[in-house]
């Protein structure tokens, strides 16, 4: 059987919009995937299927990667993970409604870079704005745009 619907995986270990994902994939009738580790579990009902990982670095990552395939969605903050998962022909979004596609992963990466020399050298990097309303606003919008566009997702009366 030909599986039509992308997945959509969620690297859920600090995702802020974990209800909003779940919301509209019920939407547009696809199943959330979220992946943690053991240590960030939430406790209590859980919406979505939930894979729970080993608490080592970067196992979410490697979950994700392994698993998911061309036209698949992805949502993280880990930009080196985005950037590995476009050349897959993944879509991927960051919880404040960047799309991280080929085109902007290398600038990605750079800045990435940049911060960790930085550290390296004991200078104080700031670190992400606090995420604001208006960024739950932009994920849902630009999350919405890529399920309505997506050729396999049926679409919503």
């Amino acid at each position: 059987m030909i599986e039509l619907n992308p997945n959509v995986y969620v690297d859920a270990d600090s995702c802020p919009v974990k209800e909003e994902i779940v919301d509209l994939c019920d939407k547009y009738d696809v199943m959330p995937h979220f992946v943690t580790a053991y240590a960030h579990a939430p406790s209590g009902e859980k919406r979505g299927t939930w894979h729970l990982v080993d608490n080592r670095g970067e196992e979410v990552d490697y979950f994700i990667l392994n698993r998911s395939k061309r036209k698949d969605i992805v949502i993280t903050q880990d930009h080196a993970l985005g950037s590995l998962l476009t050349g897959k022909g993944v879509y991927v979004l960051t919880p404040r409604g960047m799309v991280i596609s080929e085109g902007n992963a290398e600038e990605l990466l750079f800045r990435r870079h940049e911060r960790m020399q930085l550290a390296k050298k004991q200078i104080r990097v700031k670190g992400p704005r606090k995420f604001t309303e208006q960024d739950r606003t932009t994920f849902i919008s630009t999350f919405e745009e890529i399920l309505s566009n997506h050729e396999g997702i049926s679409r919503p009366f």
